[in-house]
């Protein structure tokens, strides 16, 4: 969904069954404007969420795989923003954490929806991490978020977690064994291990890393995955 190339932001949706090898498109022209690092969900009924980005704060949805598109909400609450993150938390909740404002602030608040991104409550306006963008999220089986990275006024390579949808956050590691990065991406594996994609620190990075969680998430063994 979306992104740039040469000729500017696009609006265009793509589809593929068959593990990224073929793509369906399924419209050039969606009924959201064009922007970038804009995140998305996928909800529990497969209705997919696209949120905010390119400095929107509007929240779509599709219940047609991305063929067709709703406004949910076309002023979430939240500042227009981009390169922020969302998580779906078990329950249904969503998550969004921090961005970059329309003057390239960082943000470090956290925003929470538990009706689908119709409406929005702040959860808190100054987490205990520096602002950031670009920086990835997931949820861990245990329902905790991780935050990983980011741009903060250079690269960044903290692991921050909160066990209470966003309210709080604990540092887990400042000292990665992974370069300090930024526009990466990271997803949990079915063994609970999370996975850190690419992502840019002076040059673009190919290198893909698998941190194995022992000890109840206190310590990361990072691995190299060639």
């Amino acid at each position: 969904m979306g992104g740039i190339d040469n000729s500017g932001d696009l609006n265009d949706v793509w589809r593929t069954t068959t593990e990224g090898e073929t793509w369906q498109l399924m419209t050039d022209s969606p009924e959201w404007p064009s922007r970038i690092n804009s995140p998305s969900l996928v909800l529990p009924d497969g209705d997919i969420l696209l949120i905010g980005g390119g400095l929107h704060n509007d929240v779509w949805r599709s219940d047609d795989k991305g063929k067709t598109w709703t406004l949910v909400s076309d002023d979430a609450g939240w500042q227009k923003r981009s390169s922020h993150s969302t998580v779906l938390l078990p329950g249904g909740e969503i998550v969004l954490i921090g961005g970059a404002d329309s003057n390239f602030k960082m943000l470090n608040d956290v925003w929470h929806s538990d009706d689908q991104g119709v409406t929005w409550s702040q959860v808190t306006e100054s987490a205990e991490w520096t602002g950031r963008f670009s920086h990835s999220s997931v949820v861990l089986p245990d329902g905790s978020i991780l935050l990983i990275g980011g741009w903060v006024g250079s690269a960044n390579g903290e692991v921050w977690q909160s066990s209470n949808g966003g309210a709080t956050w604990t540092l887990i590691t400042d000292a990665s064994a992974w370069t300090a990065r930024y526009g990466h991406t990271s997803e949990v594996l079915p063994d609970e291990s999370v996975l850190l994609i690419g992502g840019y620190l002076n040059i673009r990075q190919n290198d893909v890393w698998r941190m194995i969680m022992i000890e109840s998430f206190d310590v990361f063994l990072p691995l190299i995955n060639r």
